[in-house]
């Protein structure tokens, strides 16, 4: 499964799949949330390395732990705005 194949997938179905290790799902997470994730870092840290930072080391621990996402807790969408 790569590229489009992935966008017709709902947040918790490509967060399943990271914690398959799927890294293809990890990238449509990224597409989906990387830029907003940025943005929020950015305003909070103002350092623009440090926002960098940040964001590699949220979607590294996604990819590290994916099966300690909670959906009752928030969504994805919720977690990078």
């Amino acid at each position: 499964m790569r590229g489009k194949a992935y966008r017709g997938l709902r947040d918790g179905q490509l967060v399943e799949l990271v914690a398959q290790k799927d890294a293809g799902a990890l990238e449509a997470l990224y597409d989906r949330y990387g830029r907003a994730s940025y943005s929020l870092a950015r305003r909070i840290l103002t350092e623009e390395t440090l926002a960098q930072e940040v964001v590699q080391e949220v979607f590294l621990s996604l990819w590290r732990d994916a099966r300690r996402f909670d959906a009752g807790r928030g969504t994805v969408a919720t977690c990078c705005r």
